[in-house]
This record gives C-alpha cells, sequence and structure tokens, in this order.
C-alpha cells in the first residue's frame, strides 16, 4: 500500500509504502466524527502517520465493527 497524496506540508509521504497500523471508525478524543475513517500508518522508515482513505492506494475497506458479529 502507498500514500498517493498528502498535506502540502508533507509532500515527501507521497509514494511511500506504509502498512496498517489500525482503522479509526468510532469517535474517540482527537477526532471529529465527520472526519473518520481515517487509517495509522506505518512507514518504511518507522513514522506512525494519519492519512484519510482516499490517501492510501489501494484504498482500506472499511467495515463497521457492528458488521463482524
Amino acid at each position: 500500500m502507498k500514500i498517493v497524496s498528502y498535506d502540502s506540508a508533507r509532500k515527501d509521504l507521497i509514494g511511500q509504502e506504509v502498512t496498517i497500523l489500525r482503522i479509526v471508525t468510532e469517535p474517540e478524543s482527537g477526532f471529529d466524527p465527520e472526519v473518520l475513517p481515517m487509517v495509522y500508518v506505518v512507514t518504511a522508515y518507522g513514522e506512525t502517520v494519519l492519512c484519510f482513505l482516499d490517501e492510501l492506494d489501494p484504498m482500506p475497506e472499511v467495515v463497521p465493527l457492528s458488521l463482524h458479529n
């Protein structure tokens, strides 16, 4: 998976391979519900970055926890 777009201040992240750490689907401290889901990823250099789904390719599939049962 790669970052395909990102905030203008971090253009250096574009094209980097990343691994998903976790997907935030439920509101928690520091997140407005309107911006969810968001994805914590780690770069090949060990940096943890928070991304919107459309900033990643392929875009991760998000299934709400209520559908896991």
